[in-house]
C-alpha cells in the first residue's frame, strides 16, 4: 500500500519527524534533564558519556532523543498514513489503486492507443511523401519538356 501511496508517506513522514524533533528541542530548551531522563530509562554510559562532557547544545541533545525514539517515529509515521491514505480517499482528494488486471489493461490500451497514432501519422507522412513525390516528377518533366523545346527553337535559328 505504501508503495502505490508514496507521495502521501513523504509529507506525512515529513511533517511526523520535524513534530518529534521540534517538540524535543523544545523540551530541551525548556530545561528538562535529557541526561537524567536517558539515565533512567538505562541508556549506556558508553552513549551518555559523549553528551556528559561535551558542551552539548540544544540542537545535539534534541538529535540524540530523535535518534533514541525512531522505532517509534516508524510506527507513528505508519499509522498517519494509512490515516492520511484512508481520510484522502474518503474525501475524494486521491483515487485509490486500480487491481493489477485493471492496471495491465490501462497499459494494454495505453500502448494500443500509442501504436494507432503512430499508424497513422506513418500514413499521414507516407501519403505526403507521395504528393511531393508526383508533384517534383511533375515539375521535372515539365522543365525536360521546356528545355527540348527550347533546344529545338536555338536548332531552328
Amino acid at each position: 500500500m505504501y508503495k502505490d501511496y508514496w507521495y502521501v508517506v513523504l509529507p506525512v513522514h515529513m511533517t511526523t519527524s520535524a513534530l518529534w524533533f521540534g517538540g524535543f528541542y523544545y523540551s530541551v530548551r525548556s530545561g528538562v534533564d535529557v541526561i537524567g531522563l536517558l539515565e533512567s530509562i538505562g541508556i549506556s554510559d558508553k552513549l551518555l558519556t559523549p553528551l556528559k562532557e561535551s558542551s552539548a547544545g540544544y540542537f545535539a541533545l534534541a538529535l540524540a532523543l530523535y535518534k533514541l525514539v525512531t522505532p517509534l517515529r516508524y510506527a507513528v509515521t505508519v499509522g498517519g498514513t494509512t490515516y492520511a491514505i484512508r481520510r484522502l480517499t474518503a474525501i475524494g482528494w486521491i483515487k485509490p489503486v486500480p487491481s493489477r488486471e485493471r492496471l495491465k489493461e490501462m497499459i494494454q490500451e495505453r500502448k494500443d492507443n500509442i501504436q494507432d497514432r503512430f499508424n497513422e501519422s506513418k500514413q499521414h507522412y507516407q501519403t505526403q511523401l507521395k504528393e511531393k513525390k508526383t508533384q517534383v516528377l511533375d515539375e521535372m518533366r515539365r522543365y525536360k519538356t521546356e528545355m527540348r523545346n527550347m533546344k529545338n527553337k536555338v536548332k531552328k535559328m
